[in-house]
């Protein structure tokens, strides 16, 4: 695999103005051997660039492993094994199983930690199948303020979380991204498509494939920032920004949005006025 070119004077120069960073890799260091859980995200790509780095220099083996559920669109499947090419790790997609629980089917506000627990048992055992006898993850210092139940499911199973350990906040990782020259740098957060149900309502491949569809048409208008929540009665609240709203209500455009979810099965559709904004479903529940 292709792997980017190394500036080791910019990279001591950052390591200088960052303690953080000269911090995470000691920590890498200290790990030693070790897999990544790699989900494309602008986080899980800084750590698996930095653990590549420090195996490279210490002649170690590593290997980023992607969880490949259900609530993955399939879109990403590509553009994930894409930028694990572009960092030069070795790349493995791990299917896992989320809908056989029916703690995670139910959707409580723990739904993420159920989840978290399946997809990290099933990395973990690829990961020691693989020779690794840790798994580490791309947790941020800025996560631990926010609502995170899946992190008690990182501690349950022991996983390492270098970023975290090493105090870097997003706006750290993302300067570390566009130092490396990622192409995932400015790539905002996406989470899962459970993420958009409202809590409550059952979690099926159904409702999964319908909020995957409704999204991947509105972002071919180029919609962006975008969230396709769903809420009781199978009702669709579109956020985003306002200026992508007055596209939207565009008589010709509001027709063919409302017919096209509508034909996804959506009884209602509606724009959200108070605009795009992340983790808004834990409003509801507060």
């Amino acid at each position: 695999m292709r792997r980017l070119p190394v500036n080791q004077h910019l990279l001591y120069k950052i390591m200088q103005e960052s303690p953080h960073t000269s911090r995470l890799f000691s920590i890498l260091t200290e790990i030693g051997p070790c897999a990544v859980a790699f989900s494309g995200g602008v986080d899980s790509c800084v750590l698996a660039r930095a653990v590549h780095e420090v195996a490279i220099q210490n002649r170690w083996p590593t290997l980023a492993l992607t969880a490949e559920g259900p609530s993955m669109p399939r879109a990403d499947l590509a553009e994930i094994q894409k930028i694990a090419t572009e960092i030069g790790i070795s790349h493995q997609f791990v299917p896992t199983q989320e809908l056989t629980l029916s703690e995670y089917r139910a959707n409580s506000r723990e739904r993420c930690y159920f989840c978290k627990r399946h997809i990290l048992e099933k990395l973990k055992e690829t990961a020691q199948n693989a020779g690794f006898s840790t798994l580490a993850e791309g947790s941020n210092a800025d996560d631990l303020s926010d609502f995170r139940p899946g992190y008690k499911a990182v501690q349950e199973w022991c996983v390492r979380s270098p970023l975290c350990e090493a105090g870097l906040t997003k706006s750290n990782i993302r300067a570390l991204a566009r130092h490396w020259n990622l192409s995932v740098a400015e790539k905002p957060s996406t989470p899962c498509l459970s993420s958009r149900i409202s809590y409550g309502i059952e979690i099926t491949t159904a409702r999964l494939h319908r909020i995957e569809q409704a999204e991947a048409f509105l972002s071919a208008w180029g919609v962006t920032p975008l969230r396709v929540r769903l809420h009781e009665n199978e009702l669709a609240r579109i956020e985003t920004s306002a200026d992508w709203m007055n596209f939207l209500l565009q008589p010709e455009k509001r027709s063919e949005l409302v017919a096209k979810f509508k034909n996804l099965g959506f009884s209602w559709v509606c724009i959200d006025l108070l605009e795009f904004r992340s983790g808004s479903l834990n409003l509801l529940s507060e």
